[in-house]
């Protein structure tokens, strides 16, 4: 690098620190900031906070979205899928995110990826706290419409686990499907709701954690314990009670760590003791959210499919069966789980759009369905792709091409109204 190129690489380097680091432009401006500069490079002129706010830093958001769009453009058939939701921060803010999904299987942009599940998040943006279906709608609509179809892609399933986008696209002519991760999470939270006892033993559970969390003497004498009795040097788990899956992880380390817990709860004088039969129900509630929370990572996954979300039901439904003779002190919470997966979760299993990608799948093909379904289910899905096949033959002569030439597949479904018309002829 010769002299002339190093202020630009360093100019380079601050904007791409303050994006990464999500530093404000007023860093620029910071005393010890350039007193720094000034020791590491004193010929070095830094530019002022309103050149990275003007010009650096969008120069960089251009140079990434070329980049991305290059990607978009190899996306199979023409078509990209969407994940959608509402993000609150810290600051209580809300904020709407677009984040992309397609796959690649021959890259000329990253030819040597194995990796043929691409993704990306196209666009953030804050809204109001009165939002309404319209705006979120537009502001959607307006993303689409300068990432995908700008430059002739098709846009594919919205995922998303906010009901507001679910009911605002499901109106409309985009085809969206509830996240599975977040129905799961909903599920498993009324059923822990739904047990007293279960409340009571997490309530125990958490205060026993902070404890020995908040207690310099508590935490040296579980430490003394876990070297006496060979346990793990894990720290005790704090949950966030919102959040289903830490508070089982939170019970599963209190197991873990049952015979140092139990010593150390009565040597501190802690009024949370557990009792045998909370022992024996907290191993109860962990073979019970085990599963669940194997499905939910599984299905949160950066390969995960639709294909997975029909199997994963019926896994999911035997498991609770099973679980209602290998468990004790929660039936409550066993009767919430299992009528939550026949009820909610029931019409997920005749939906087409999970359906289709079953079938399709290697792995599962007509496994899951009888021998009726199975072949009703292949008959539905000819003539989708027949009904397919003529609506991209038909906009390829729209656009003056001829309909006997070689079309790419769209590999997305036709609207409700292409598809009544096309049943009507």
């Amino acid at each position: 690098m010769t002299l002339t190129q190093l202020p630009k690489k360093i100019t380079s380097l601050i904007a791409e620190m303050i994006a990464l680091d999500l530093q404000p432009y007023s860093l620029v401006g910071n005393i010890g900031f350039n007193r720094l500069l000034e020791y590491l490079k004193p010929q070095y002129s830094l530019p002022s906070p309103s050149y990275f706010s003007r010009t650096a830093i969008p120069g960089m958001y251009n140079n990434v979205k070329q980049i991305i769009m290059a990607h978009l453009k190899e996306a199979e058939s023409g078509v990209v899928h969407f994940t959608s939701g509402i993000w609150m921060s810290s600051q209580t803010r809300e904020y709407l995110t677009l984040t992309a999904h397609w796959v690649t299987f021959a890259s000329a942009v990253r030819p040597h990826c194995e990796d043929h599940h691409c993704s990306a998040l196209l666009d953030v943006s804050q809204i109001d706290c009165d939002y309404s279906g319209n705006s979120i709608q537009k502001q959607l609509e307006c993303w689409w419409e300068a990432w995908v179809t700008s430059i002739g892609l098709q846009i594919g399933i919205t995922v998303t686990d906010n009901p507001s986008i679910g009911k605002m696209l499901s109106e409309g002519e985009h085809s969206s499907v509830q996240c599975f991760s977040h129905t799961v999470n909903l599920i498993v939270s009324e059923a822990i709701k739904s047990q007293r006892m279960v409340q009571n033993l997490l309530s125990i559970a958490r205060k026993l954690c902070e404890r020995v969390h908040r207690s310099p003497r508590a935490r040296e004498k579980l430490a003394e314990l876990q070297k006496e009795y060979e346990l793990p040097q894990h720290q005790l788990i704090q949950d966030v009670p919102s959040k289903w899956s830490t508070s089982f992880h939170m019970l599963e380390r209190l197991i873990e760590q049952k015979r140092a817990v139990n010593e150390v709860s009565i040597e501190c004088n802690f009024r949370e003791l557990i009792s045998c039969d909370q022992w024996e129900v907290m191993q109860s509630v962990c073979h019970v959210l085990r599963p669940f929370d194997a499905a939910s990572r599984e299905m949160s996954a950066h390969m995960s499919t639709l294909s997975q979300v029909i199997p994963m039901i019926h896994i999911l439904s035997r498991k609770v069966e099973m679980l209602f003779g290998e468990t004790m002190g929660i039936d409550t919470m066993l009767k919430s789980l299992k009528e939550a997966m026949a009820s909610p979760l029931s019409a997920t299993l005749h939906d087409p759009r999970y359906i289709f990608p079953t079938l399709l799948d290697p792995h599962y093909k007509a496994s899951l369905f009888t021998e009726e379904e199975a072949e009703q289910y292949r008959q539905d899905l000819i003539r989708e792709l027949e009904i397919l096949n003529s609506t991209s033959e038909d906009t390829a002569t729209s656009n003056g091409c001829d309909s006997g030439s070689p079309l790419k597949d769209t590999g997305t479904c036709c609207t409700n109204k292409e598809r009544e018309e096309r049943k009507a002829t």
